[in-house]
């Protein structure tokens, strides 16, 4: 279900059969990721909600935490937020009835890709690709899925690897 479900155009039956199995299983158990700054605290304070004072984005909901279904999806969300810094993906292991609708990402799909859908999770998950939790996530619950250096660290990284046989002079030509 899910793979036909995230991996495909969602469907309205699709979507229903979600809707329907989210319902039943809010003790079920889904993994979730968060990209953000690779210098906050995470490890030790655990995940923050968006609040005035921590807002990277105007349309940010007050009060929530929000993750994706894909770790790419985080981390394209945290270098928008933190750009030319270092982030680090997450991922966390949440129950279905933690979760709640990204209702931000909802109103992307209505104005942007001019999608009718619900304020519903199933529809959350299907097209927004993703959820909130209410309030905090405790560190003790957050594992790292990715370190991701700078866009200045990535380009060093590569003149190194680089670097080497480009000081190497081919037979024929001296280095000036």
């Amino acid at each position: 279900m899910w793979r036909s479900l995230l991996y495909r155009e969602p469907s309205v039956e699709r979507v229903a059969t979600l809707d329907r199995w989210l319902r039943a299983n809010p003790g079920a158990w889904v993994r979730l990721y968060h990209g953000t700054d690779a210098a906050l605290p995470v490890a030790r304070k655990g995940l923050k909600p968006t609040g005035e004072g921590r807002r990277n984005s105007l349309q940010s909901r007050t009060g929530y935490v929000s993750f994706s279904i894909y770790p790419g999806h985080a981390e394209v969300f945290a270098r928008m937020a933190f750009p030319r810094r270092a982030v680090t993906i997450y991922g966390v292991d949440l129950r279905v009835g933690e979760l709640v609708a990204d209702r931000d990402q909802l109103r992307n799909q209505r104005a942007w890709a001019r999608r009718e859908v619900k304020d519903t999770l199933a529809h959350s998950l299907a097209f927004g690709h993703g959820a909130q939790v209410k309030g905090g996530v405790t560190a003790e619950r957050l594992f790292v899925v990715k370190q991701c250096p700078t866009a200045k660290q990535m380009s060093a990284e590569m003149l190194l690897r680089v670097a080497p046989r480009a000081s190497v002079p081919m037979a024929g030509m001296r280095l000036l």
